[in-house]
């Protein structure tokens, strides 16, 4: 009876540790869109069946694959605020991975290997979890598994189909419920059920609103992003050099089956792990699903710590690796304000901007919760929507006439800008090439007015559409927030500490980037010619 209260004891701090270690401020590029999706979807009573949100989004049928969590997200989002989805996001992760720990202790008898494997797993998980629904996916995947595991009876297969139905409503991952539903049972030669299963899984994928579109249309989506003009991160394949650490797990069930007496038994793990293991390193956003579910593959393969006290090490290293990652990455809530332009967003608001906006890509679903229905945003980060525009984004950011043709094109009148390296420019006068900031480059100080800046993004007015505005008023005329090596001739250093006097009123005293302005103010005065900033046409 005391080792079930001590093992419960160590359930509950498992839980807690990992809850609060995983409190992060939102960070999600998506975030905003999906909530305004949400909204919408409250607010008609029905499924958008084109993009309400984006200018320049293709008119074809928009195949929302998230639309339950959506759904789910905007009545939590309107009654409690951003902090909802983040203490939300929290202690799902914290349930998930306690829930793991039971299941692998029940596989291993194991308290020590338990905590050390599912503490291991959920370090690694911690480093990807965000808020999208992807994040919380990975509690079906797990439960498909766990279910997949067991032997296939119908009343298994039951609540399998149910969780396939339930799964592709609320995220497209569940596309692969049929397969880890049938790798299991075929590799114990279990034909007829585990077919049967996998076949119905697989009907109940069509169970969505958009039928077999719901289905197709996530494949598509992932041949565009090979072949698009744009690379996105999250669907580039995950290097070694970037992550070690998951070819470290992936190679622990590898190893520890090739040292398995029951591998035949086994068999079913290690195939699944495999699986999960080429998910992940096929695409970076399919870690999160892997880490969620590595310790179901492991558990069984690894054998028990016989000797008590290297239990209790392996138990007093699990809490301190998880202790460890709470005190290298401070626990915080609201919004990260380095990652998401929230004050320059804030700043655009109270002027009140006329027209459309365009948005670096993964700063328009953040404008789009800001600004719909009153402004429309140009484009997002929903590739599978903007296949015209990205081709055309494409070539105006290698020529300058189509750069004006786009701004034309959706009426552009106010630009959100991130902060991109510095580009080479031919000076026309010295035909010397010069590491100009980005800004300049897309930018010109002489079309472009800077009216707003914070550390994740700079805001830029078109002069000609907010002739009407005195900009004189508002505008950053010296400063130059994306130049890496700001530096100020003496004419220019008066109105360059006025500037950011104004904006320290604004962003307060924890911007890096006013830091990096102010100590190049305080610089010796530029002198050399040669370095003057230039304020070159877009890609001359």
């Amino acid at each position: 009876m005391a080792g079930v209260s001590r093992t419960r004891v160590v359930f509950i701090a498992f839980f807690v540790l990992a809850t609060i270690a995983s409190l992060r401020p939102l960070r999600d590029y998506d975030y905003g869109w999906q909530l305004a999706a949400g909204r919408w979807i409250h607010e008609h009573g029905a499924l958008p069946s084109t993009d309400p949100f984006g200018v320049a989004s293709d008119r074809i049928p928009w195949i929302n694959g998230e639309w339950l969590f959506e759904y789910l997200l905007y009545p939590l989002h309107a009654a409690f605020g951003v902090n909802a989805i983040v203490f939300a996001r929290a202690l799902f992760i914290g349930a998930l991975f306690t829930l793991l720990l039971a299941y692998v202790h029940r596989e291993t008898k194991s308290l020590g290997m338990s905590l050390t494997l599912c503490a291991i797993a959920w370090t690694c998980a911690t480093l990807v979890f965000s808020e999208r629904p992807a994040t919380f996916a990975t509690g079906f995947a797990a439960l498909a598994v766990f279910l997949a595991l067991r032997e296939p009876g119908w009343k298994s297969i039951a609540i399998y189909v149910a969780l396939t139905i339930l799964w592709i409503n609320f995220h497209p991952s569940a596309l692969l419920a049929p397969v880890i539903f049938v790798i299991p049972s075929v590799s114990r030669g279990i034909w007829r059920r585990g077919l049967s299963g996998a076949a119905l899984s697989a009907l109940a994928l069509f169970a969505n609103p958009y039928g077999l579109e719901g289905i197709l249309a996530p494949q598509r989506l992932v041949r565009w992003v090979a072949i698009g003009p744009f690379t996105n991160r999250e669907w580039q394949p995950s290097w070694p050099s970037l992550y070690p650490y998951l070819y470290v797990l992936i190679a622990i069930p590898l190893v520890a089956f090739a040292f398995d007496r029951e591998r035949r038994k086994h068999l079913p793990h290690l195939l699944l792990a495999v699986f999960f293991a080429i998910l992940a390193i096929r695409f970076r956003r399919n870690q999160v699903v892997f880490y969620a579910v590595w310790p179901l593959f492991v558990a069984p393969m690894i054998p028990p710590i016989a000797s008590e006290k290297l239990r209790r090490v392996a138990a007093i290293g699990a809490f301190a690796l998880m202790s460890l990652m709470l005190a290298v990455r401070p626990i915080g809530s609201g919004i990260d304000e380095h990652v998401l332009p929230v004050r320059a967003t804030q700043q655009l608001v109270s002027l009140h901007p006329r027209g459309n906006i365009f948005a670096a890509g993964h700063f328009g679903g953040h404008l789009i919760w800001t600004f719909y229905p009153e402004r429309r945003v140009v484009n997002d980060g929903r590739n599978e929507l903007h296949h015209t525009f990205l081709a055309e984004y494409g070539a105006a950011r290698r020529d300058t006439r189509a750069w004006r043709r786009l701004v034309d094109k959706y009426a552009i009148t106010t630009a959100v800008a991130d902060y991109e390296p510095t580009i080479p420019v031919t000076d026309p006068r010295t035909h010397k090439t010069l590491a100009v900031p980005a800004s300049l480059a897309f930018y010109p100080r002489s079309r472009w007015a800077l009216i707003a800046f914070d550390d994740a993004a700079m805001v830029f007015a078109r002069r000609d559409a907010w002739r009407d505005r005195d900009l004189r008023a508002i505008e950053y005329e010296v400063l130059i927030p994306d130049d890496p090596s700001p530096r100020f001739a003496p004419a220019q250093r008066a109105k360059a500490l006025h500037e950011l006097a104004r904006a320290h009123a604004i962003l307060g005293d924890d911007s890096f980037v006013l830091a990096r302005l102010g100590s190049a103010v305080a610089e010796p005065p530029l002198s050399d010619p040669d370095k003057k900033a230039v304020a070159p046409p877009p890609h001359s």
